[in-house]
């Protein structure tokens, strides 16, 4: 399991001031995959990420490089957070008019990024090729046979939950013959930070605000 911290900042233009705004850290966690038992719902691949940083999440986004399995239609991913609130990642997707309760007969082959900004699965969905690897939006399926994909905000259902402790992702196959591998999963989370200011700063403040009186 590896892990990267990014701390985002903005400075407001006047150094002398000391003004620093702490706008936001992400951390990355990244940890290796696995094969994907065929045909257990019950046993599912499970992937689990140490979130160090604690605070209250903004936003989530999931990467899973070098998915494959033959049937994308077999799978249901979900990911949980360490205090327990669940999202679909993908429910045996299906393309935009479901027939049957198989799912879609596309091919994973490649590396995809679940996040909100992210493209429709059920668009990339057809049938006989590989689901072009790139940015795509969670998603859910009431019904087999007669819902399509709708779907799912994580920054929604994770929005203000606490980041710190162990967050976890299952991949389960559930139909027989076809299977499929996880190279590795990389999870990002944004954790908001207070705005700071400097004392040197309040200090410059109050200067300027004498000299002009």
């Amino acid at each position: 399991m590896s892990r990267k911290r990014i701390s985002l900042y903005g400075a407001v233009g006047m150094a002398a001031m000391g003004l620093i705004a702490s706008a936001a850290s992400a951390e990355s966690v990244t940890s290796a995959g696995g094969s994907i038992p065929d045909n257990l719902p019950l046993t599912p691949l499970v992937v689990t990420f140490n979130v160090v940083d604690s605070g209250s999440v903004a936003s989530v986004d999931l990467t899973m490089t070098g998915l494959t399995h033959t049937w994308a239609g077999d799978l249901i991913a979900t990911l949980t957070a360490p205090g327990g609130a669940v999202a679909d990642i993908m429910r045996r997707p299906e393309d935009d008019t479901p027939t049957s309760t198989f799912g879609d007969s596309s091919n994973f082959g490649g590396n995809y990024r679940f996040i909100d900004s992210g493209g429709s699965l059920a668009t990339a969905l057809n049938g006989t090729a590989n689901v072009p690897s790139g940015d795509y939006q969670a998603s859910s399926r009431a019904a087999l046979a007669t819902d399509p994909n709708t779907p799912v905000v994580l920054n929604t259902v994770f929005g203000g939950v606490a980041s710190a402790g162990t967050w976890t992702l299952r991949i389960s196959d559930n139909a027989v013959a076809d299977v499929g591998t996880l190279t590795s999963a990389s999870l990002n989370v944004v954790i908001p930070e207070p705005t700071s200011l400097g004392l040197i700063g309040a200090a410059g403040l109050g200067l300027l605000r004498r000299r002009r009186a």
